[in-house]
């Protein structure tokens, strides 16, 4: 572990139990390096940190879609494609920010939002009942490639917590490519390398290309 960090982490906590617990030092030591953390998941400044630090979020609240809001309007005024489309990818699409997608009238513009999740956003409006399975059947893609499987797999196990044998997908998964892809798509999450190695990595059956992911 890095000793600032963890210096940094434990400043934090400590700011963030005592009576006057200030926010604004909270940010301020996050802007130096923290590690991540459970314990302030509801504040608005999860939107700051998490995106500095290119982290997977959730979206609790209306205060921390307020902040999102107000972040992305940022990054649209500043006409970077290339930084939105990456930050974007960030959110994870629990049932709260689905809801407020949908359902956000001043901002229609967030509803991009779900472009870049294309196949996931698909299966949310499904899974959360803002369309019918028959809408489903017929704007989902036949075909996905490899790297979009992989992907949505994974993800729709791990934050969406379906039921999926990750176990038994791993025996046609090929480990030289599976394993840079999935560090490099959730590298920001060491819980969830930790979940790729245990469900993915150790089941996959066609190892003959070494690309170690720890």
């Amino acid at each position: 572990m890095n000793i600032e960090k963890e210096n940094n982490t434990e400043l934090f906590f400590k700011e963030l139990k005592s009576k006057t617990c200030n926010p604004e030092i909270l940010y301020n030591l996050s802007l130096k390096g923290i590690y991540i953390y459970k314990r302030i998941k509801y504040h608005e400044y999860v939107v700051d940190i998490s995106l500095m630090y290119k982290q997977y979020f959730k979206i609790y609240n209306d205060r921390q879609y307020d902040r999102l809001i107000e972040k992305f309007e940022k990054y649209e005024s500043k006409n970077n494609t290339y930084n939105k489309n990456e930050y974007r990818q960030l959110i994870i699409l629990n049932e709260y920010i689905i809801k407020k997608l949908v359902n956000d009238n001043n901002n229609s513009y967030i509803l991009t939002f779900l472009n870049e999740y294309s196949h996931i956003s698909l299966y949310c409006l499904l899974k959360y009942n803002y369309i019918s399975y028959k809408i489903f059947d017929y704007f989902k893609h036949n075909t996905i490639s490899y790297s979009d499987f992989i992907f949505i797999t994974f993800y729709i196990a791990y934050y969406l917590k379906e039921n999926i044998n990750l176990k038994n997908i791993g025996k046609y998964m090929r480990f030289c490519y599976v394993s840079p892809y999935l560090k490099n798509k959730f590298g920001g999450d060491i819980k969830a390398l930790e979940y790729i190695i245990i469900n993915i990595c150790n089941n996959i059956k066609y190892n003959y290309c070494y690309a170690p992911l720890r």
